[in-house]
């Protein structure tokens, strides 16, 4: 690689890096909002938002149905799963327990970067997607007591504007089948059929997602599972 290509893919680095920065920012900001409007709403109840997520705390829910489930997983606290934006846990006034009622995963796949702008049209479409499937898969296993999976993915950018696209460069159809088919844009909660079945919430376009777009899909996702937990443990 030449001294030019060197320093072009170095500049490319660091514009994503500070545009993934704000994306998290973005997202952690429709997090937070979303918890001060429940906050407000639902007056004898806490809630936090945690940033993460670790092996140990999904291990303690695994163990439940697999008593062989390696120890040494249990212990971990360390490791984990991080969505950009966190995840939402309330606790209601009649449990000790705390429940987790959103997760936000925010991406962006696609030559959308400012860096990427070239009239070429020529950049790297990334991984974006199967960083967020493997958070989604763990998060599934954390929630293998529940029937629900309250993940939000947020998903933006070329890879992402053609929900029937062919070619390697569209990541619709891969994301639609990992999520059983479902159609994009909308909550899917309590929708279960079986263990197999787990769907998450996947949003998808071209153009960003704003604050605002997403805290109104954060409180719709966490509103359907306060009522799952109440009607289950009734609290």
């Amino acid at each position: 690689m030449g001294r030019d290509s060197l320093m072009n893919s170095t500049e490319q680095h660091k514009a994503k890096n500070t545009e993934s920065k704000n994306q998290d920012k973005i997202a952690r900001l429709s997090m937070r909002d979303a918890k001060n409007y429940l906050e407000k709403k639902y007056k004898n109840a806490e809630f936090k938002i945690v940033n993460k997520l670790s092996y140990a705390e999904i291990s303690i829910n695994l163990k439940i149905f697999i008593p062989d489930l390696d120890d040494k997983l249990q212990y971990d606290g360390k490791h984990g799963i991080a969505p950009d934006g966190g995840l939402l846990f309330i606790k209601f006034k009649k449990s000790t327990n705390w429940f987790c009622i959103s997760a936000l995963e925010r991406k962006r796949q696609g030559g959308i970067w400012p860096s990427e702008e070239k009239e070429s049209g020529v950049y790297s479409i990334g991984n974006a997607d199967e960083r967020a499937a493997m958070n989604i898969e763990l998060f599934k296993r954390y929630c293998i007591n529940e029937d629900i999976t309250p993940y939000l993915c947020f998903c933006d950018g070329s890879a992402f504007k053609d929900e029937y696209g062919a070619g390697a460069k569209c990541r619709c159809p891969k994301l639609k089948l990992m999520n059983f088919g479902l159609p994009f844009n909308k909550i899917h909660l309590n929708t279960q059929k079986n263990g197999m079945m787990r769907p998450i919430s996947i949003f998808t376009r071209f153009k960003e997602w704003n604050t605002k777009e997403m805290t109104k899909y954060i409180l719709e996702m966490s509103i359907k599972s306060i009522n799952y937990y109440k009607n289950r443990y009734k609290v």
